[in-house]
């Protein structure tokens, strides 16, 4: 069974997740110590969704699949 995860963001509020879904980057330029974020889709047929920060309540970029442009 898969760990769920809890936490908290000021942009998309109260977030459950699954740590298999949490994508882990070496450093981000700019950033540093955030490393652990998920991608949080608007809907199913949306091209943009947020890439949310579980290391900091206020970090949050929009993300687009390249496909799509």
């Amino acid at each position: 069974m898969t760990e769920r995860i809890t936490f908290e963001s000021r942009r998309v509020g109260q977030i459950e997740v699954l740590a298999d879904d949490i994508v882990v980057f070496e450093s981000l330029p700019g950033f540093p110590g955030r490393t652990r974020f998920v991608v949080m889709e608007h809907s199913d047929d949306a091209e943009l969704a947020w890439l949310v920060s579980l290391d900091d309540a206020d970090l949050a970029f929009v993300v687009a699949s390249p496909w799509s442009f």
